[in-house]
């Protein structure tokens, strides 16, 4: 019984570890995004054939929408739709690291950590943190539900 409980106290500490790795994620990449917004211009005009203004539009809302998550988060307003929207936003990053790896794109626009270059590297790091966002909403729901 007194293995259980240890158990339960590292999987509550993994959960918050996780939790709040997740926010700061989120808000290092936003804070980052708009301080330095030019290599995620880069990238999206390397990727994305559209208008200079849709560019700056894209370039723009993506760093308050990830401050948003992250404040929401740290704040704990709406926990599990947000962790969903979060979940979304790092699946978006995933199929943008594969579609980049897969057109030999070199430039990186440092979205969840400081830009790298090569193509294996970010779409692992894109997996890494999907997969953490996944077990983080999972057992965010787990714990609800007991």
């Amino acid at each position: 019984m007194v293995e259980l409980v240890k158990s339960f106290k590292s999987l509550e500490l993994l959960i918050s570890a996780s939790y709040y790795f997740l926010i700061a994620l989120l808000l290092f990449s936003g804070i980052s995004k708009i301080l330095d917004p030019q290599p995620l211009l880069e990238t999206i005009k390397a990727v994305i054939n559209v208008s200079e203004e849709l560019q700056i539009s894209a370039a723009t809302l993506l760093p308050v929408v990830e401050l948003t998550l992250g404040v929401m988060l740290l704040l704990r307003i709406r926990v599990e739709e947000t962790l969903q929207v979060a979940t979304i936003l790092f699946i978006f990053f995933f199929l943008f690291s594969v579609y980049g790896g897969l057109m030999g794109l070199k430039n990186d626009c440092g979205c969840a950590c400081p830009p790298i270059v090569g193509g294996l590297e970010k779409l692992l790091r894109a997996v890494f943190v999907i997969g953490g966002d996944f077990k983080e909403f999972n057992i965010f729901i787990i714990h609800l539900t007991i």
